[in-house]
């Protein structure tokens, strides 16, 4: 009896692994990554500025995206801990009852 919950136990925790490295992968194509601002040089100041802060405007939000995505996929991590911690003490409340057999 023992065995086969110690089996399980291990069972689990091969499962939940491979399931926070498959949430961690991302599905997505990758992004391309942000060019360097290429600014025309027939460009006024103001053109150029206004280029500059769309480039910095649309960074913050790509960070603001990412950090997102950071905190939901630290949250699912906790979740799945959660998770296994209570399996195994499940699992840990059934190897201590005496077998019924």
């Amino acid at each position: 009896m023992k065995r086969l919950i110690s089996v399980a136990l291990v069972i689990l925790v091969a499962f939940a692994g491979f399931r926070w490295w498959q949430a961690s992968q991302t599905t997505d194509a990758p992004e391309p990554a942000v060019d360097t601002l290429a600014i025309p040089e027939q460009a006024t100041d103001s053109e150029a500025l206004a280029l500059t802060q769309e480039s910095v405007d649309a960074l913050k939000s790509e960070n603001d995206e990412l950090a997102s995505r950071i905190a939901d996929l630290e949250q699912q991590a906790d979740d799945a801990q959660q998770l296994i911690d209570l399996k195994t003490a499940r699992l840990q409340e059934l190897a201590e009852k005496p077998s019924a057999e």
